[in-house]
């Protein structure tokens, strides 16, 4: 081989060396770029997926929340339709006083109502939690408005039954006074009569006051000093129409036991009339 070709050979190997070496440092930077974009995207994915989860979990209790509450909402609504036929029903109490109380109620299934839409379209967790919070702090239907309606209902039933029994005291008494004409000792049938009418007019007074203190009351809005008011309130009433119970029961009984006397003195004066006609 001549120096011509000897030094050809040894450009053309040096030539494919170069090239080999390029082409190697090409494939490797390649290799690298992937890889680092792969690392970004497999990042990015998880990433992206934990994020889908903790919508879905929030999503999940928001939607939890939403149909608890509008259960809550809808036992409410319940509650007071029937308390306020309950009130429509009752005897002794105005027309007025049952437009004002009616209209009460009314007020307060509306402004449920109302809420129950809001919570329906609220889209975060937290406002969720606050009108939930509301159902409770806000409203007192439970707390309030349903024991308020339940003791001025049973006022109005107490108060029937008291005027039912006075009006029994009433014929009794005419009763007593004809006995009492005809020459019979009626002191002990005075005695309880005397008590059937002093029983009657304390549980009269019991059940207006238990009534009144009542019928006033308005939800406290949160407001502690005020619900402690309410509920000492609810408390007093309950006590009141517990001890107008006991003293109509009380004047129930002695009446029954004038009622009882009367019958013997009945049967006293009969059997005398028999004796004397067989004479």
């Amino acid at each position: 081989m001549n120096i011509y070709n000897l030094k050809k050979t040894r450009t053309l190997l040096a030539l494919s060396a170069l090239s080999l070496g390029l082409l190697a440092s090409s494939v490797q930077a390649v290799d690298v770029k992937v890889s680092t974009q792969t690392g970004v995207n497999a990042t990015s994915t998880t990433e992206t997926k934990k994020a889908i989860k903790i919508d879905a979990k929030m999503q999940a209790r928001i939607d939890m929340g939403k149909k608890k509450a509008i259960e809550e909402i809808d036992r409410r609504i319940a509650s007071m339709n029937n308390l306020d036929a309950r009130i429509a029903q009752m005897i002794r109490v105005t027309s007025a006083e049952k437009a004002q109380f009616s209209a009460s109620i009314q007020g307060q299934i509306t402004t449920l109502n109302d809420l129950k839409s809001k919570i329906m379209l609220d889209t975060d967790l937290e406002t969720l939690k606050t009108d939930i919070k509301s159902i409770t702090t806000s409203y007192r239907i439970f707390m309030l408005i349903i024991p308020q309606g339940h003791i001025m209902a049973t006022a109005d039933s107490i108060m029937t039954s008291i005027n039912t029994t006075a009006a029994l005291g009433i014929k009794l008494e005419t009763r007593i006074k004809e006995v009492e004409n005809a020459g019979k000792d009626t002191k002990s049938l005075a005695t309880l009569l005397a008590d059937v009418s002093a029983k009657i007019t304390n549980a009269k007074d019991q059940t207006e006051a238990a009534f009144t203190m009542t019928s006033v009351l308005v939800p406290d809005g949160g407001d502690k000093d005020k619900m402690k008011v309410n509920q000492d309130t609810l408390k007093s009433a309950r006590a009141k129409l517990k001890i107008a119970r006991a003293d109509l029961e009380d004047a129930r009984k002695s009446a029954r036991k004038i009622i009882s006397e009367l019958k013997k003195i009945n049967l006293a004066v009969d059997s005398t009339a028999t004796t004397t006609t067989n004479r």
